[in-house]
């Protein structure tokens, strides 16, 4: 049972509950800068590297169908064609 003491009390929680949500919003936007200042990459890594994406590229080009490719690589079909680009 919640018991309210004071007319204002209810606005207060609320008012106290945006304040902190402010705060840590602040917190968080304020750390992904950092990261982002050292050059940390954010995010989900690349299923291919640089080589890969050009072997790729080079296998598209001599023929070989996508599907295969990315059967041979060990990676989804989409990855394949965005390696490729606008090779495709």
């Amino acid at each position: 049972m919640i018991i309210f003491k004071g007319r204002h009390f209810p606005k207060d929680i609320l008012l106290t509950c945006l304040a902190a949500f402010a705060e840590y919003e602040a917190g968080t936007r304020a750390g992904l800068q950092a990261v982002k200042r050292r050059g940390v990459r954010l995010g989900r890594p690349e299923a291919l590297t640089q080589a890969q994406k050009q072997q790729v590229r080079k296998m598209y080009q001599d023929g070989e169908r996508m599907a295969d490719i990315a059967r041979a690589m060990g990676v989804p079909y989409h990855t394949i064609r965005r390696a490729c680009g606008r090779m495709a």
